[in-house]
């Protein structure tokens, strides 16, 4: 079943505070920084003005899956069917603001999806 927009984006409300002892967190509780830092530089906000010319918008946005790639590099990961490793965990979905991450074949069969062999961001006339 395709779950709908509202069920799959969330909002984040707070960053929680980094504190020094005894706690239960994830693996990847590292990106709670990374978050403050996207949250400063306000990627978010410009990875959908760089898609706010397109008319689609998918239950997962273009800006979403780059956001999903950028986390994905940072805690290393380099093949996409490794998202399955970490689809679970709660501070990679408070990151990238969602309640559940995509399937590995979402971003490449989206019909609007901007990078590919055929389509260059470049051939768009739209710079980010």
């Amino acid at each position: 079943m395709k779950p709908s927009r509202a069920e799959v984006n969330r909002k984040t409300f707070a960053i929680p505070k980094l504190r020094f002892e005894d706690q239960t967190l994830t693996s990847f509780s590292g990106l709670i920084v990374f978050q403050k830092l996207f949250t400063v530089l306000g990627l978010n906000t410009r990875l959908r003005r760089c898609f706010s010319h397109q008319g689609v918008t998918p239950i997962f946005g273009h800006a979403k899956i780059i956001l999903l790639l950028v986390v994905h590099f940072l805690i290393g990961f380099r093949q996409l069917r490794d998202v399955q490793y970490y689809s679970d965990d709660p501070i990679v979905q408070r990151v990238l603001g969602l309640n559940h991450l995509p399937d590995v074949a979402t971003p490449p069969y989206q019909p609007s999806w901007p990078i590919g062999p055929s389509r260059r961001a470049s051939d768009s006339g739209y710079e980010c």
